[in-house]
């Protein structure tokens, strides 16, 4: 009798397997109301690693919600096949949402670790002025998101990409602060702070949400403070949107990037100055 019982359980969880998963199959237009079904088939294809299981995931990365799109790139970084990554480049580059372009590209970074900590040789640091090394991020808000922090460290990594004459490097990477050194290239250590992150509801059923961030500049080793960047952000949505969790965590993903980028666009000058 024991046997039979799990022998039907096994069969139960199967078959909820092959509904979820056959949610994300393409067939007539995905409605609205259904797309908490599919973010479930999505996580479950990364977490079950079935056949096919990328392809599907794929083609859920141009789904019409963004919980979905989100869900399917974090599911893409736990299915661990590298193979996608070049598909979540191309939604990233064509996403419009801040947040969920973030997710699609720190599933692109976690896919290619493994290759990356293969390859001995650190970034070239030929034509540099000074390291800028990422430090830590601090969410010191009553906001409960446990991601914010990585929201920040990848948001943060994403912008300095863009400043002149600078290399950013985690804390990890030994053997590019190591190079350094060598060249006697100056380290700056950039510590992150979200100060704020607040909603205030408008009498036309709208409400803002308002982001500010902080980031102290200090030379290493020495961690004298050389300066400080701070920006914000404010974003606009409807009063329903509180009562859906993902779109609320969406909102204020995106406006955490806004502020990261309003404290870091066109800080070239700043930064340079301070590495001196």
């Amino acid at each position: 009798m024991h046997r039979r019982h799990s022998t039907r359980l096994k069969l139960g969880r199967a078959l909820a397997a092959f509904v979820l998963v056959s949610a994300l199959v393409p067939s007539a237009p995905a409605q609205e109301e259904d797309f908490r079904v599919r973010v479930s088939s999505a996580l479950l294809l990364g977490r079950q690693k079935p056949p096919g299981a990328r392809e599907r995931l794929e083609k859920a990365l141009e789904d019409v919600h963004p919980a979905v799109r989100t869900a399917a790139a974090s599911a893409l970084a736990q299915l661990g096949d590298a193979a996608a990554a070049p598909a979540l480049e191309r939604a990233a580059q064509r996403e419009s949402m801040a947040g969920v372009k973030a997710k699609m590209q720190e599933s692109v970074t976690l896919l290619r670790q493994p290759a990356a900590s293969a390859a001995s040789a650190p970034p070239s640091l030929d034509g540099k002025r000074y390291v800028l090394q990422v430090g830590a991020m601090r969410n010191n808000t009553a906001v409960k998101n446990d991601r914010l922090g990585t929201i920040m460290r990848t948001a943060v990594k994403s912008q300095a990409t863009g400043i002149r004459g600078a290399v950013v490097v985690e804390p990890s990477d030994a053997a590019t602060l190591a190079k350094a050194s060598e060249k006697k290239l100056p380290v700056l250590l950039l510590d992150g702070t979200l100060n704020r992150l607040s909603q205030t509801k408008s009498a036309d059923g709208t409400f803002v949400l308002s982001a500010q961030v902080e980031f102290s500049l200090r030379r290493v080793p020495e961690h004298t403070l050389r300066g400080t960047l701070s920006g914000g952000a404010s974003t606009q949505g409807s009063v329903k949107a509180l009562a859906d969790e993902s779109r609320l965590t969406e909102l204020q993903t995106q406006v955490v990037q806004g502020a990261i980028e309003s404290a870091l666009k066109n800080a070239d000058t700043g930064l340079a100055t301070a590495a001196k």
